[in-house]
């Protein structure tokens, strides 16, 4: 089978969970005999906007084009574009794909859908997050007020906030009413015409069926882990209790709050390791800045290590006693969990969206409830007193799906959607 992968990054730049696991499913298909080619957006500021890049990333052939918004004059230009859907056309007309799986039209165009359709392709979509319907892609506004449902009034506030260019200074009801209505109809759109849709949790194809997309379309296929990489890692021995997180340092993600937690306790005997790269978040670019102040004058207790390679997740999960992952957003999935899970490490976690899920309250896992940095602290604090919670949640059996078991039944949901369209 030819699979053409559409995604908005991929490695080396792009070390996100959908973007291992893309590659992870890569390496799977080659080994099985399919053909692949990743397509991809690149954002290169010297470069002019539709240039194609072209490169072999472990293996993986990738092609794509350059893009950073040069041309884009309307609050549409997020979802359809017709320059990009032509330079997509070029690259599917040459690959002759059996199939083409969007894992993000993130910075590419929605058109990715008609123009595969156009050449007889079936389109299978995935629902990593929550961008189909919300352009922030994480259902959470500036002020990290969540949004449980899409509500004209809200999102076009937040709309405006994002992105001033594409407004009018001036409130003007009737073009916001039509901005809003154009990208949602767009939306609705895509998902309606795509041959098939995965999610990668069940609360993620909840989400989607709350807001109308029939939840019977919608497969729920996990993200597969590289279990490998953690057989035989040893456990690093430390004479303090060390709780870690991993993961990108966005608001989101709710460091802050581990922050205030572990100040909570006050505690000498234990140490807060912090894992990841700061990056901007829409148009917050002062985060890291604001994290660093919050954490002055802990420094022998508090690390900022900065960003890691996939490759070392699990010596540095081995170097932890407690990984804690505090975000205040609906993750669809959180593969960091599993990560612990492979590392045998408990995990704390907050009681919200898929990480809900995947914990066994007092099981597998302790959760704690959503933004409450004082139940953060009190579950930590047990946890770091109690050897036996610690050993019982390490002991507990817990599945986690296999790159195997998730190329098996992607490749399955590519066979059904080729025999719908040959049908259609």
């Amino acid at each position: 089978m030819r699979i053409l992968l559409v995604t908005a990054g991929f490695l080396p730049d792009g070390l996100g969970g959908v973007e291992l696991s893309l590659a992870r499913f890569c390496k799977w298909a080659q080994r099985q005999g399919h053909e692949v080619l990743v397509y991809r957006r690149f954002d290169v500021e010297a470069e002019p906007d539709y240039a194609r890049h072209e490169a072999v990333v472990d293996g993986i052939p990738v092609v794509g084009i350059n893009y950073r918004f040069r041309d884009a004059t309307t609050f549409q230009h997020l979802v359809e574009n017709p320059a990009q859907r032509a330079a997509f056309d070029e690259v599917c007309a040459g690959f002759r794909p059996d199939v083409v799986h969007v894992h993000h039209a993130t910075c590419l165009t929605t058109e990715v859908v008609e123009a595969s359709q156009a050449r007889g392709v079936p389109v299978v979509f995935s629902l990593h997050d929550y961008w189909m319907g919300c352009p922030r892609g994480q259902r959470i506004r500036a002020d990290l007020s969540y949004c449980p449902t899409i509500e004209p009034a809200r999102c076009i506030g937040c709309y405006r906030e994002t992105w001033p260019h594409w407004f009018p200074k001036e409130p003007d009801r009737t073009f916001d009413q039509r901005t809003f209505g154009d990208y949602q109809a767009r939306i609705r759109e895509t998902l309606e015409r795509a041959d098939a849709l995965i999610a990668p949790s069940p609360f993620a194809r909840r989400v989607f069926a709350r807001e109308g997309i029939a939840a019977e379309r919608i497969e729920v296929i996990e993200y597969g882990m590289d279990v490998d990489a953690y057989r035989g890692v040893a456990r690093t021995p430390a004479s303090h209790f060390r709780i870690g997180f991993l993961g990108t340092l966005l608001p989101s993600k709710g460091v802050h709050l581990l922050i205030d937690a572990f100040q909570r306790i006050g505690s000498a005997d234990l140490s807060l390791e912090l894992h990841g790269p700061i990056v901007p978040f829409h148009q917050d670019r002062t985060y890291g800045e604001r994290l660093h102040a919050q954490a002055a004058g802990w420094e022998e207790q508090i690390t900022f290590h900065g960003a890691y390679r996939p490759e070392q997740t699990p010596r540095l999960l081995a170097g932890l006693d407690a990984l804690v992952v505090p975000s205040i957003w609906y993750e669809t999935y959180c593969m960091v969990i599993r990560e612990g899970f492979l590392a045998g490490v408990p995990v704390v976690a907050s009681n919200f969206g898929a990480m809900a899920e995947s914990i066994d309250d007092g099981t597998t896992g302790l959760l704690f409830g959503m933004g409450d940095s004082v139940d953060i602290g009190r579950k930590l604090l047990r946890l770091a007193r109690d050897r036996e919670l610690q050993q019982r949640l390490v002991a507990s059996e817990k599945h986690v799906s296999t790159t195997e078991e998730n190329g098996a039944s992607t490749v399955a949901v590519y066979e059904r959607a080729q025999r719908g369209r040959r049908r259609a």
